[in-house]
């Protein structure tokens, strides 16, 4: 994006954040609208997903005002547990069982629930996700106090980490150096980062 300039008229842009591959970034300011933008072309992205306490998952369009396009029905969504790769949706939800999943963005129907390392009896609990490459995710939680990175094609669970110091993973990250290497696991919980 060196070198480009997007202007917004009429409006103070408060906040800006990008995407993990950096191909779309957002910006919000005090018109009170969200823009998304295709990084390469500077053209205005128009799909986006949201997801919360509702156990649904809403595919939005942002020029038609009216109401969400799709929903994507069950996942208890509660902290940054979204993420999109092409056409597949990735959700963590704050359950006991199966609250890793897989959804198709086309037909809001899931794909597969994937295994989350940690016993039956503290449940799982997810709070983050995110897909690392299209092949693997990474997850963390409350149930099991932990993390894991899962490839999504043999179900195998490549890396976790259970108990760790802090009581619950709130949100999970790979830096984008290492999106495509080795996965370094960053969690944040109140002010503290754990890696």
């Amino acid at each position: 994006m060196a070198g480009k300039a997007r202007p917004e008229e009429d409006n103070e842009i408060n906040a800006m954040d990008f995407c993990l591959d950096g191909s779309v970034f957002a910006t919000a300011g005090t018109d009170r609208h969200i823009r998304l933008y295709d990084s390469c072309t500077m053209q205005e992205n128009h799909i986006f997903l949201t997801g919360g306490w509702d156990n649904s998952v809403k595919v939005w369009d942002k020029r038609i005002r009216k109401e969400a396009q799709r929903v994507i029905n069950g996942p208890h969504i509660c902290g940054p547990g979204l993420d999109i790769w092409g056409h597949c949706v990735l959700t963590a939800s704050w359950v006991p069982r199966n609250a890793l999943q897989l959804w198709d963005l086309r037909t809001s129907q899931l794909q597969k629930n994937l295994p989350f390392p940690g016993g039956h009896m503290q449940g799982q609990f997810l709070y983050a996700a995110q897909f690392c490459d299209p092949d693997t995710v990474l997850a963390g939680g409350s149930g099991t106090c932990g993390a894991g990175v899962i490839r999504i094609s043999t179900h195998q669970v490549t890396q976790g980490w259970s108990s760790l110091p802090c009581r619950q993973q709130w949100s999970l990250g790979i830096p984008a150096e290492c999106a495509s290497g080795p996965h370094r696991v960053v969690g944040v919980q109140r002010g503290c980062e754990r890696g």
